[in-house]
């Protein structure tokens, strides 16, 4: 049969307006599994894309791979180009997505995370662009047809096809815009093929919400400024060299809730952590994780051998999908990882750096209880959250799904409206196997 099609729900969700999915080449959940791969993807309903990278585990010859490919929401690619496993948007149904696997089904299958978007203050838009490739030129980026106010984008250095090429790189970014400054957040890794041992670069910017490094930790690579927003979209400024980027995108309109992308460190204790960087109690939070000791810093060194991204919603859903790969191995040694935890990352030897799960959504911010750090460095990382939405005085009282905000009375700060409010929802499906 060629399509064999998958639906992802959440029970009493309601109408689904877009999905991220968030793939990991990990058999196992809740641990590891040698061989990296790692793949993002967003739906609308109209449009549609996916960037993924992968690499291959116990070799000589380092042999790695990356996907840039807006026909499909879900991909995974083996480190010699090889498509393990694709599917394409289907359908919204109640409560969830459909997803239609095609002739490329994994074998195995691995743990997928999906975010659901939904509620009527709600706008979203899927698409593409391509930067210029000249430096402070732009693209205006009309297609969402809306002023966003946050923006996740992927990028891997490739151009948009259905095949993969040489070289796994992945750039994962955050942008907000509050209407007057755009705080934009990238992470970036990147494995090069063809060495005779692992040769990786990474970088964490603080400046652009997508950009390219190289195996040495390239701080002059292309980058893009997100700027100039206004109610047809943004525009996407290329900064620092004259290469195109091309990119996936969601854009999002928040109305009813605010927005903050912001910087986080890593502790060096074990215990709870508390951060107050959202200002707000959060429904919703999510990390751009590497090794990076520093902001705007290149990495080729033991920090440049692990990314991934991790997320908590109110419903108490934690998930990591995030990778690891040892820096300078003359026999490759890879792995993914996903995990039910807010907080998961392994050294890039594979033994672990930080865990933790969440205490509790604060009234101003979030406290993680974090089990292992590294104790002699902060890593440093994006965080996106949203906020729990303004409730309506007349919705009806329930129960909190978490631990009560601090400082605030159960029956006030928790009101849901559920015909007005933006909802996410994170769970975890496992890819369809043939």
């Amino acid at each position: 049969m060629l399509f064999r099609s998958q639906n992802i729900t959440k029970a009493g969700f309601g109408s689904v307006k877009a999905a991220i999915f968030f793939v990991g080449r990990d058999v196992a959940g809740s641990g590891s599994s040698d061989e990296l791969g790692w793949s993002v993807g967003f739906a609308d309903g109209t449009n549609q894309g996916t960037a993924a990278v992968g690499c291959m585990h116990g070799v000589g010859t380092t042999a790695t791979a990356c996907r840039n490919d807006i026909t499909q929401c879900v991909s995974i690619v083996q480190g010699d180009g090889t498509i393990d496993g694709e599917a394409s948007f289907n359908a919204f149904v109640t409560d969830g997505v459909q997803i239609a696997w095609g002739t490329n089904v994994p074998a195995t299958a691995y743990r997928m995370y999906v975010v659901l978007i939904g509620g009527s203050d709600v706008d979203v838009h899927v698409n593409n662009f391509s930067s210029p490739n000249t430096i402070d030129a732009d693209e205006d980026v009309t297609d969402p047809g809306f002023e966003p106010n946050l923006i996740l984008a992927a990028a891997v250095g490739q151009n948009f096809s259905t095949t993969a090429s040489s070289h796994a790189h992945m750039q994962f970014g955050a942008v907000h815009n509050d209407g007057s400054t755009v705080t934009q957040r990238c992470i970036s890794w990147y494995n090069r093929d063809s060495r005779s041992s692992a040769s990786i670069g990474a970088v964490k910017s603080t400046n652009y919400g997508l950009r390219a490094t190289d195996r040495n930790g390239s701080t002059t690579e292309e980058a893009v400024e997100f700027r100039d927003f206004d109610a047809s979209g943004f525009t996407a400024r290329t900064k620092l060299k004259a290469n195109r980027t091309r990119a996936i995108y969601l854009a999002l309109k928040i109305s009813n809730a605010d927005v903050k992308v912001f910087d986080y460190d890593t502790p060096t204790s074990t215990g709870n952590d508390a951060d107050t960087s959202p200002g707000f109690a959060p429904q919703f939070l999510m990390f751009g994780m590497l090794g990076a000791l520093a902001d705007e810093t290149g990495y080729s060194n033991a920090n440049a051998g692990m990314f991934g991204v991790s997320m908590v919603d109110e419903d108490l859903d934690e998930h990591t999908a995030a990778v690891a790969d040892e820096q300078s191995a003359v026999t490759t040694n890879n792995e993914s990882l996903t995990d039910d935890d807010s907080i998961s990352l392994n050294e890039d030897d594979g033994t672990s750096m930080v865990r933790g799960t969440l205490s509790s959504f604060d009234s101003t911010g979030f406290t993680l209880n974090y089990t292992a750090v590294d104790a002699s460095n902060a890593r440093k990382w994006w965080g996106l959250a949203i906020e729990q939405p303004m409730r309506s005085s007349s919705a009806a009282a329930v129960e909190p799904p978490v631990t009560p905000i601090q400082g605030s009375s159960s029956s006030s700060a928790i009101l849901e409206d559920a015909v007005s409010v933006p909802q996410l929802f994170m769970h975890y499906a496992k890819m369809r196997n043939s």
